[in-house]
């Protein structure tokens, strides 16, 4: 049969000569068999991951012996632990409870007492570094050696204030450039370029514009466009590009427009070397070339301002795809012709604004 154990108050009530005893039984545990010394296996490989501003995620593996009808205790530490900052052992704590035992009476927070071999640490402090202790428990709470592990919480987001330059701290919160390690937020209405080469090795969210210039890009950690993020081209030579590792456009969460701007020299504009799809606005103000292969899917509007043009080969329309003549114009390849359903150079609808073609 299974050990029985279990946590409560005992208050037995004995009566000597009309007077009423009240003993109290705290922190206790009953199990089937003789007394439990023996402490349990050590988990082992403690993992601090999944940093958030705000949370941490936890993970150990379980001892090879189990856990003898227990589990684990989860102790963190705002500072780093001496090896002997422990719980009593035999001691009973719940989550919240504080540890004070050993070395410089180093002050600990349980945080998670349970049977799963991971949690999330949550309601923590950005930028900062928190330090477990993780402990198998057994039935009678019998205590192992414990398991460590570290890790630092993520620092808050950078946001755009203004439009402007990536480069310069006015257009940022706290008035300084993002580094690379930063979480960085281009806001809504704000269109932020950049003259140069950036690398990003944190979450880039673009819920405005994000413009890349003559000469820049972008390299690391894939960027994330909300709902409105809009990817611009104003490369001022030559044709820009587009391949399948471009962070600034990647395959998924990528921007739901894309302007290529028509102010650039006539004669540039970018390159698909890899196929992608936009979902909102496609501005052509400029060359739309294509690789061997490669597709352009709009599911939402195609817009052709001046200077605008597709090279040889058609953008493929989405069945609800308009395409958009915002200049006089001579039909090209943005058009090729007419059917019953959209498809390669067949746009759903069509619609000539105030203009010609």
């Amino acid at each position: 049969m299974a050990p029985l154990y279990g946590l409560g108050i005992i208050d037995p009530y004995f009566t000597t000569a009309n007077t009423t005893l009240i003993y109290d039984f705290d922190d206790f545990v009953m199990y089937a068999g003789a007394a439990d010394n023996t402490v349990p296996g050590d988990p082992t490989s403690v993992i601090v991951n999944g940093a958030t501003t705000s949370s941490l995620t936890v993970s150990w593996t379980a001892p090879a012996g189990g856990v003898d009808g227990g589990g684990y205790v989860v102790v963190r530490y705002a500072t780093s632990p001496n090896a002997d900052n422990d719980p009593n052992q035999n001691g009973i704590y719940a989550i919240g409870n504080t540890i004070t035992n050993g070395t410089g009476g180093l002050s600990g927070t349980i945080a998670y007492i349970g049977t799963g071999t991971s949690f999330t640490d949550n309601s923590l402090s950005a930028t900062t570094t928190y330090y477990y202790k993780v402990y198998t428990v057994d039935k009678a709470f019998n205590y192992s050696n414990e398991a460590t592990g570290n890790a630092t919480t993520a620092a808050p987001a950078v946001t755009s204030v203004a439009s402007g330059d990536w480069n310069l701290g006015t257009t940022w919160s706290g008035g300084n450039v993002p580094t690379s390690a930063q979480n960085v937020i281009i806001a809504t209405g704000h269109i932020v370029y950049t003259n140069s080469a950036i690398t990003r090795n944190a979450s880039t969210t673009v819920n405005g514009s994000f413009q890349l210039n003559e000469g820049s890009w972008a390299t690391g950690t894939n960027f994330t466009y909300g709902a409105s993020g809009t990817l611009i081209f104003n490369n001022s030579s030559g044709f820009y590009d587009i391949n399948s590792t471009d962070v600034f456009w990647p395959s998924t969460n990528g921007p739901a427009n894309v302007t290529v701007d028509s102010s650039i020299t006539p004669g540039s504009g970018i390159r698909m070397n890899t196929s992608r799809t936009v979902s909102g606005l496609f501005q052509a103000g400029n060359g739309i070339r294509f690789n061997t292969g490669v597709t352009l899917t709009i599911n939402g509007t195609c817009q052709m301002n001046f200077g605008g043009y597709f090279d040889l080969v058609s953008p493929t329309y989405g069945p609800n795809a308009t395409l958009v003549y915002n200049t006089t114009y001579g039909v090209y390849y943005e058009w090729t012709g007419n059917a019953t359903a959209s498809g390669v150079g067949i746009p759903r609808n069509v619609t000539i604004q105030n203009l010609q073609i």
